[in-house]
Order: C-alpha cells, then structure tokens, then sequence
C-alpha cells in the first residue's frame, strides 16, 4: 500500500498494528550505536553529492539527557536507516533518529560536525526501513486546514491509508525528578489516534469513538473484532486498524 505526498510522490506504508511502546523501555546503552544495516546506509551517505548538501542545512543537534536510562526517542535511541523526502528532494540510506519530544528529525552529519536537525517544514515525509522501526511512514500534517481541524502541526504515523485512514500522533514529554541528591529524567510515552473520515481527521480514543463514524456496519464490525481475538483496551492501535481497514473492504461497492 503506498501514501501519495504533497509532493505527488508515492511512498511505502504498513498496515500491520504495533505494540504500543513503553516509555520506560530504553533502547541500546550506548547513544547512537550502529543498527544492522547502518553500516551500509553510513558508507552511502558519505559519499553523498555536492548536490545534497542542502540536507545539512538545518540547526545543530545536542542529544541531551544522554545518560539517561530513558530517552527523548522514537522506539531506539540508536541511529537507524531510512529515508526522508525534504525539500522537494529524495534522501535514500540516510541515518537517522526521530525525537519525539521535539518533534524533530536528525540525521548524522559525517564531515565533523555532529548532529543535524532537519527544519521540520521542509520535511514531507520519511520512512523508517531497519529492524523493529521498518513500515513506520511519518507524514507532516499543518494543523488548522480543512482536512485537519483539532490537530497540531507536525510530523504523524501513518498507521493505515485507505479510503479510511489511520495516523497516531508519538509523543513524549521530559519530566524531571529529584531523589535524594540525584536528578532522575524521565520520558513517559504518549500515542493519539486519528481516524480520517467525512473529509476530515477525528481523534479516536475507544471502540464506541471509531464505530461512531461507521454506524451502517457497526455490529458487523464489533463481531470481526471479537472473530479476530482483538482487544480493544489492550492494543488500541491494532483495533482501530482493523476496523478502518475492515470498514473499507465492507463499503466497497
């Protein structure tokens, strides 16, 4: 299945549910560490052109909190392959990190000047490709369109793109505590859902708030969830897929 960009171009998507990911789950011990396939992607962004410079634009990047047990990440807080559409331009193979806090995407600068971050309204979308991140498409929405109404600017999970489509709003926050004489940092992990329907996205919380907009095939739909052992409480993310998705294939004329 693919999502059509602002752009006109077509990128990959996934519509398999993920597990929602704990806040308190920290990814490799040492920041930055290589993924499998980060080794190649590192070799080919090195020998980048000229003509891509302009991906470095952007303001330098300080991780901060890096000795944290948690962090400001999406998933991992090592570098992972994927690619990004910025500036009206493809970027394949690139090593990146999404901080989810921020809300910003930073890539690897390699000629010795650290981290970059991407300016966030140049980028219309990027694909995540290694290990337990690959599916994930992250769109740019600008909150206070039409089609928007209720949501912030900024970067969204495509979860499922059908007719009825699905994106999750990832977020932390950094919260700060003191213990004794130690200063404890903390990430906790926060998704909200979207539902696409009527022309507009509509945040959807419970089964009741997605069956809501699909009242002709409610009963229908509430016993292919129970067919498929489908928990509405214990993995949000893969009930409403399956009903946006269910929802499409039944309305099918």
């Amino acid at each position: 299945m693919v999502f059509t960009s602002a752009f006109g171009q077509e990128i990959p998507t996934s519509t398999k549910g993920v597990s929602t990911p704990g806040a308190s789950t920290p990814g490799a011990s040492t920041l930055g560490a290589s993924t499998p396939g980060h080794a190649y992607a590192k070799a080919l962004y090195d020998s980048a052109t000229v003509e891509s410079q302009h991906l470095y634009n952007g303001q330098q990047y300080f991780v901060y909190d890096s000795q944290a047990e948690e962090h400001q990440f999406f998933l991992s807080r090592n570098w992972i392959t994927g690619s990004v559409f910025y500036d009206g331009q493809q970027f394949d193979s690139i090593p990146l990190m999404y901080d989810i806090v921020k809300d910003q995407v930073v890539v690897q600068y390699t000629q010795s000047f650290g981290n970059v971050s991407l300016q966030s309204e140049k980028v219309s979308h990027f694909y995540l490709s290694d290990g337990e991140l690959a599916g994930h498409t992250f769109i740019r929405l600008e909150g206070g369109q039409n089609t928007v109404t209720g949501i912030r600017t900024g970067f969204y999970d495509l979860v499922y793109d059908g007719t009825s489509r699905v994106i999750a709003r990832r977020a932390k926050t950094r919260q700060q505590t003191v213990s004794d004489t130690r200063i404890i940092v903390t990430f906790p992990y926060k998704e909200t859902f979207y539902l696409y329907t009527g022309g507009k996205y509509h945040q959807v919380a419970s089964k009741k708030s997605v069956l809501a907009f699909m009242p002709d095939q409610k009963r229908v739909l509430s016993k292919y969830l129970k067919e498929q052992k489908i928990k509405f409480r214990h993995n949000r993310e893969a009930a409403i897929l399956a009903l946006a998705s269910h929802y499409d294939q039944l309305s099918k004329p």
